[in-house]
């Protein structure tokens, strides 16, 4: 699909291991955003709590890709190879992604078309306070920490990819990656 389309198809890739609660939870708060041309894919990094089997049962539209064993945060290397949307949303087991989440990216990314990726800011659940990757201080400009930034290190469960972004850097290289 063209990225100039009003309604380009972006690619949810969630990556899970043994969190079948908080994937249910997700991947129903996933089919409740306002932007509705989505394809779900789970990567699931062989879960032993009856994960994998609640995607296909309950959300049988889910792509379910199962590892047959647990590569951590490489698992979503998986996802970005069978996505086929113009962009890709990055969520872990347990993101609750803001409902216009999606709309408001597409809208940055078309007014800024050298933009590539947007990292989210994590809120955590229980306190509300910001997740931040290990050194993160040291690498952002906090004077324009959005668009013109760049930053070497993010948290990757919290992020909105170009797709051909993904393409030319294969994606997430290092397997550290927080």
């Amino acid at each position: 699909m063209n990225i100039e389309n009003e309604s380009p198809l972006v690619s949810i890739n969630i990556l899970s291991w043994n969190s079948k609660d908080k994937l249910g939870y997700v991947l129903n708060r996933v089919e409740k955003l306002s932007y509705k041309n989505i394809e779900i894919i789970v990567v699931d990094n062989d879960s032993i709590d009856g994960s994998p089997e609640m995607v296909e049962k309950e959300f049988p539209k889910v792509k379910l890709c199962r590892l047959k064993k647990n590569i951590g945060i490489a698992g979503w290397n998986e996802g970005f190879k069978i996505a086929r949307g113009d962009y890709i949303l990055v969520l872990d087991h347990d993101s609750f992604p803001d409902k216009n989440a999606i709309q408001w990216c597409i809208e940055k990314f078309k007014n800024n078309p050298k933009l590539g990726l947007a990292a989210f800011k994590i809120v955590n659940y229980y306190d509300n306070s910001i997740r931040q990757s290990e050194e993160y201080e040291r690498y952002v400009n906090k004077e324009t920490s959005v668009v013109g930034s760049f930053v070497k290190r993010f948290v990757g469960g919290g992020a909105f990819i170009r797709k051909k972004v993904v393409n030319i850097t294969g994606g997430y290289s290092n397997p550290n990656i927080s």
